[in-house]
């Protein structure tokens, strides 16, 4: 990757995907929408796709700099699909199975609440991509810890929380 040519928006598509997953390439549009897809469809798997579940999922592929039109999916997306289906075509969201079920764990944390029925459709996508239910059970532990370490860190860089800068997080 040459930082002179790249126009700012590859570059950042390509180094969030070395830097946090380590791949050499970033998805392709179908692999975006399939991943984004399953997310909703597990943050729904409690019969309620939370709008702090969606935004969630729609922050993290804007953030991994999606395709403008799958973020405008998902806004709308209501998560009804089968897992298998969706995945059907998106080689590359299935070769990143880990990826996509720690994620999942994210998306389907967001309203504070991991439920059984998310967690029932975590297993489910991470039966179908050959994840082992001991890696999610770690995933699900190392999210809590990275939770805690957030607000550690934001305690600590911010001490009083209501003068950040720019807008405080909630």
């Amino acid at each position: 990757m040459s930082l002179t040519s790249e126009r700012p928006s590859a570059l950042g598509l390509t180094w969030i995907f070395q830097e946090f997953w380590g791949f050499k390439n970033p998805p392709t549009i179908t692999d975006f929408e399939a991943y984004g897809k399953a997310l909703l469809i597990c943050a729904g798997g409690d019969g309620d796709l939370a709008s702090a579940e969606r935004e969630y999922a729609i922050g993290l592929i804007a953030g991994m700099h999606g395709p403008d039109e799958v973020v405008e999916t998902l806004k709308t997306y209501g998560g009804e699909d089968d897992l298998r289906a969706v995945l059907s075509n998106a080689e590359g969201a299935r070769e990143s199975g880990g990826c996509l079920v720690y994620d999942t764990i994210r998306v389907s944390a967001a309203d504070g609440v991991l439920a059984p029925g998310e967690l029932d459709k975590i297993h489910e996508v991470a039966d179908l991509l050959s994840v082992p239910r001991e890696n999610v059970a770690q995933m699900v532990r190392i999210h809590q810890q990275e939770q805690e370490l957030r607000d550690q860190r934001f305690k600590l860089c911010f001490p009083d929380a209501a003068n950040r800068p720019f807008a405080p997080v909630s």
